[in-house]
């Protein structure tokens, strides 16, 4: 069970950078919705994600 708390802390830590990515990207554009679309785009992307590890298993 330790090997998914280290998969969940590992996915944290790059969702962190995501944000800080992408939230400094649409702040240069300033963006009105940049923080909405970004965070449904990566919310689409996550769950894809998710439900491709989970059917390995």
């Amino acid at each position: 069970m330790d090997w998914f708390w280290e998969l969940f802390w590992e996915f944290l830590r790059f969702q962190l950078l995501f944000h800080a990515i992408f939230s400094g990207l649409w702040a240069e554009f300033e963006s009105c919705f940049g923080d909405f679309c970004g965070f449904s785009y990566f919310s689409r992307i996550f769950s894809a994600l998710w439900a491709e590890f989970w059917e390995l298993f």
